[in-house]
């Protein structure tokens, strides 16, 4: 019954010919499944069942890049995590080129993090700085001008090297993966 409820409330919403994009927000006008024009804030006319408004947020957004474990050259496991600020400043591209902006952009960026780990001795990982040029260098090869994006800051968020160790609790064995930080 809620199902069938959803599908109605789904069609109406279809069939009603207004849109309305919220201040934060972007989007994107189509007809017949193609684009047709960026649009901002505001009321929209759409032909019903036929054009649709698709938004997302334009607002500044800083996901944090969970902590991903790396292994250096001389095979010492290191754990790194990330945080990016970034603006939506074209939304067809936002829309359109990158299905999922901030999961396009957590790949990129834990690649960009395993390539500059994977290359160098744990010891010649220490220069954050150098690994942030390098995130940003890739964010603006990959996504700034393919995902209409403008990255703000980039920052490591965690650092450190990785262990496990087992813990009993409540009469139980467990493996905890921990960092110490650097």
């Amino acid at each position: 019954m809620n199902a069938l409820f959803e599908k109605i409330i789904e069609w109406i919403e279809s069939a009603w010919p207004v849109r309305f994009v919220q201040a934060w927000e972007g989007g994107i006008k189509t007809f017949c499944g193609k684009y047709t024009r960026t649009v901002g804030p505001g009321w929209y006319l759409v032909v019903p069942f036929l054009g649709n408004v698709v938004t997302m947020d334009v607002a500044e957004q800083g996901p944090d890049i969970r902590c991903g474990t790396v292994i250096t050259k001389d095979g010492v496991e290191l754990a790194i995590g990330a945080g990016v600020l970034y603006k939506i400043i074209d939304p067809k591209k936002g829309i359109v080129d990158a299905l999922q902006v901030d999961k396009s952009l957590e790949t990129v960026v834990l690649g960009t993090i395993h390539e500059y780990i994977n290359a160098r001795n744990a010891e010649n990982c220490t220069d954050f700085n150098a690994l942030k040029d390098e995130i940003v260098k890739e964010i603006r090869k990959y996504a700034t001008e393919r995902w209409g994006i403008k990255v703000i800051r980039v920052w490591i968020t965690d650092s450190g090297k990785k262990y496990t160790r087992l813990v009993s609790d409540m009469g139980k064995d467990l493996c905890v993966t921990l960092v110490e930080p650097e």
